[in-house]
């Protein structure tokens, strides 16, 4: 069974990913087994997904950066409207798919 916790804020650069890097700590450092989801991030450039990147690492968790981050859009603007940017969609079924598959208890943030 799955326990987590969902960080959300209104706007970028809010500091949801501080947030959720702190608690991921935070909750390691009492041996709980934490794994990270960013279920998607807008304003992705040639470096990656950063903010989840940054998640993983905190999270030191081994998940492939694909189930970390599964949806990843390059306009920093709300995921929807950034996915509709690209003639994308938001794919909220592989989200909730990539979700239940993992297998530790979760700080999903987005």
């Amino acid at each position: 069974m799955h326990a987590g916790v969902f960080v959300t804020g209104t706007d970028t650069g809010v500091g949801k990913t501080v947030v959720a890097c702190a608690l991921v700590r935070g909750l390691r450092a009492r041996g709980i087994d934490v794994g990270v989801m960013k279920p998607c991030e807008t304003g992705v450039g040639a470096d990656g997904p950063l903010d989840a990147i940054r998640l993983a690492r905190a999270g030191g968790d081994p998940d492939p950066l694909e189930q970390v981050c599964p949806q990843r859009f390059a306009l920093p603007a709300a995921p929807s409207v950034a996915a509709e940017h690209e003639g994308r969609h938001v794919d909220l079924e592989g989200i909730a798919h990539t979700f239940n598959r993992m297998p530790r208890s979760f700080l999903c943030y987005t």
